[in-house]
């Protein structure tokens, strides 16, 4: 393929990569593209409530979608559904308090409560708690309305935060980012704060940040930014009770087995989190979808370059094959005869092989070319070249040495008399008449037949041989060939076919 070519291949391809990938995200899009402020999910599963042990559970009152209650003042939310399958499996009523997130967490701390809903793990805020299997993994990201880029960009921005949250410890006073942090009570305070200008982003996890945004439709806020905390939420546990803590991992992993937690993640967490526009879908996205270009990518570029050698290795082969060949008449040339009986007999072992080298001089050529012109004389070996090429093996080669001189090189003979089998058909051909313009001419061959071993053993002393022998056929006559008998001397032989009777002489 030429290199050009090659190179506009590529760019088409990588082309039509990124037309399916951002047409696939779009479908994606489109598919999952749900009105979230529509969306209105209800708990399913109620707590039991008939055991002989209570859980006393505390949560954020306004975490949405974790915990948060209703529109009929109902605890509802992803982590409340769980709460009441996990308590159902662990045999245990719930006794469920929604409050303010520093709250909840105070409450755990100082026993009032057994469990705490949406703890976060590697933070500040979880330390002295003993934290479940983790449960979701859901990213701190940046709200705002004007994007940025780099981290260094927070710098000197008014940041709001979720007083108590896993991100302080483990992002903004890591990055000392705190002098420009204001903490709030609850979700809808530090959305609050973006809304009226207070502050320029809220540092909030992705999914929160989405619900909050749907009480906000027309305030132009979005995920912006790059992801700055991966944290996932688990189950918080006093540090006194390991055994409860136990238990809660045992019914973690029964819901995590028969693919409860997994439906309420969908649920809670995929649907009713909402459909982003474009933007945030390659926000969330960004890494997959880099990973399936580059993998599609790296496939095609393989593929082609597999293409391009498959390519180049048949250019070179026909590229080889037009070298070897003979222009007019498509079998082999006189160079790549050479060659490849060289190389023949330089594998052989003139104690058991046998070869035969014949030389075909067409007599009286030049008399076609003069009364029918060179179109009709190249017509003509075409033909002979044809013709030969029919009568001998796969194996053998079939060559023109330039002119009306033509030479076959029979590789591995069964016998010395292989050749001279040939020698009726080869008469027959050449003895075929043709017409043209109502004018009949036919042709004739002198051949000259050398064997190996007793002829020569290498190239040069066989060519010799048989050209030898090839005169000695036109000095016999002509049409017809001859050949050194054991005793040294020539043996000459007609064709004995017909000869056609021809108006040109």
């Amino acid at each position: 393929m030429h290199p050009k070519k090659f190179n506009k291949t590529i760019a088409g391809l990588l082309a039509g990569i990124l037309f399916i990938l951002i047409a696939c995200a779009a479908a994606l899009l489109i598919s999952h593209n749900h009105n979230i402020e529509s969306q209105n999910p209800k708990i399913e599963k109620q707590p039991n409530n008939s055991y002989s042990r209570t859980l006393r559970v505390s949560g954020d009152y306004n975490y949405d979608p974790y915990t948060f209650y209703d529109s009929n003042s109902t605890p509802s939310g992803h982590d409340v559904e769980l709460i009441y399958e996990l308590a159902d499996r662990m045999g245990y009523n719930v006794e469920l308090s929604l409050m303010p997130w520093g709250e909840a967490l105070a409450s755990l701390k100082n026993r009032s409560a057994d469990l705490l809903l949406t703890a976060a793990y590697s933070s500040e805020e979880s330390s002295g708690l003993l934290l479940s299997i983790p449960l979701v993994n859901d990213q701190f990201v940046a709200f705002g309305t004007a994007p940025y880029t780099k981290i260094g960009e927070l710098y000197g921005k008014r940041l709001a935060v979720l007083e108590g949250t896993g991100c302080i410890s483990g992002f903004l006073k890591p990055y000392r980012l705190m002098e420009n942090t204001t903490e709030y009570a609850s979700i809808s305070e530090v959305f609050a704060s973006l809304q009226d200008g207070e502050c320029d982003y809220a540092i909030v996890r992705y999914s929160v940040g989405r619900r909050a945004m749907a009480s906000l439709p027309d305030s132009g806020i979005k995920a912006v930014g790059p992801t700055l905390l991966n944290n996932y939420v688990c189950i918080g546990v006093h540090p006194s009770q390991s055994g409860l803590l136990e238990e809660v991992n045992n019914a973690i992993i029964s819901v995590s087995g028969d693919g409860t937690l997994s439906a309420l993640s969908e649920k809670w967490l995929g649907n009713y989190v909402g459909t982003l526009n474009f933007t945030e879908f390659l926000h969330e996205n960004i890494e997959t979808i880099i990973y399936i270009a580059g993998a599609i990518a790296l496939v095609i570029l393989f593929s082609l370059l597999i293409i391009r050698r498959s390519f180049s290795r048949k250019k070179e082969s026909e590229f080889k094959r037009l070298a070897e060949r003979d222009q007019l008449t498509g079998i082999y040339n006189r160079a790549a005869c050479d060659g490849i009986i060289r190389e023949t007999l330089n594998a052989s072992d003139p104690a058991h092989d046998i070869h035969a080298l014949l030389i075909i001089d067409i007599d009286n050529f030049k008399a076609i070319n003069d009364n029918f012109g060179h179109m009709e004389g190249d017509a003509t070996l075409s033909r002979l070249a044809d013709g030969l090429s029919s009568i001998f093996r796969t194996g053998d080669i079939v060559g023109r040495l330039g002119g009306d001189e033509f030479f076959v090189f029979m590789a591995h003979c069964t016998d010395k008399k292989a050749p001279l089998a040939k020698m009726k058909k080869i008469g027959e051909l050449f003895s075929n008449a043709y017409r043209l313009n109502d004018t009949t001419f036919c042709v004739s061959a002198s051949v000259g037949i050398a064997m190996y071993p007793e002829q020569g053993v290498t190239f040069t002393e066989l060519y010799r041989s048989a050209d030898d022998a090839m005169y000695e056929a036109k000095r016999r006559g002509k049409n017809g060939y001859a050949l050194l008998n054991d005793a040294g001397e020539y043996t000459y032989s007609n064709f004995n076919a017909h000869v056609c009777s021809s108006d040109v002489n």
